[in-house]
């Protein structure tokens, strides 16, 4: 780009001839030519070539999270819900699992199950991973903030109607009941009812 470079009219008395004298960085500061500027999160060169000169840029800080972590080096997302790999110095990563609350990992396109949630680490059709944390039992999402609007010792039905569980302490949630036709049946039991043998 043109307006990059300070140009220099030079005469003699038999000729004359534009020279470039400088660079300038995006907001205008002058770079003297073999110098550098630092601007933002990147350092501007004004190198010297056969032609005249060129500007490179480069990175003030390389690597990811403005210079934390180097080329190859595992850490967590601010969030802490993904295990990420500095993968170059310009701030790219991939994603290599998803933590669940007790930071264990799940790897990309895997599932654990850690007390009463189920963490899913979904590897989408796009490219991107995202990152799920569900009740056991498909338990509504006021359970899942930790009992919500729910106090201690509540009963809590399941979107399909299917699963009670109850709000303990802590804000955990429990599994209690499956209900069934003609009634309800306590976890981890054999029961008839009606006609039918549940287990």
């Amino acid at each position: 780009n043109e307006n990059s470079f300070v140009k220099e009219c030079l005469s003699t008395p038999y000729s004359w001839t534009i020279k470039i004298a400088a660079c300038l960085t995006p907001s205008g500061k002058e770079i003297a030519l073999g110098g550098k500027a630092e601007e933002g999160k990147l350092v501007f060169s004004c190198v010297r070539t056969e032609n005249g000169a060129k500007i490179d840029t480069d990175l003030i800080t390389k690597g990811c999270e403005d210079g934390k972590y180097k080329s190859g080096e595992t850490y967590l997302s601010s969030n802490k819900r993904f295990k990420l790999k500095c993968i170059d110095d310009y701030g790219s990563n991939n994603i290599l699992a998803c933590m669940t609350d007790s930071d264990k990992e799940v790897k990309v396109g895997a599932e654990l199950i850690e007390g009463d949630y189920k963490y899913k680490c979904i590897n989408e059709e796009n490219g991107s991973v995202s990152y799920r944390k569900e009740p056991i039992g498909g338990a509504s999402a006021a359970a899942q903030k930790g009992c919500g609007q729910f106090a201690v010792g509540d009963y809590i039905l399941s979107k399909d109607k299917k699963f009670k569980f109850t709000c303990i302490a802590d804000g955990k949630i429990e599994f209690t009941a499956c209900i069934v036709e003609g009634g309800e049946m306590k976890a981890n039991t054999k029961q008839t009812i009606g006609k039918f043998s549940y287990e």
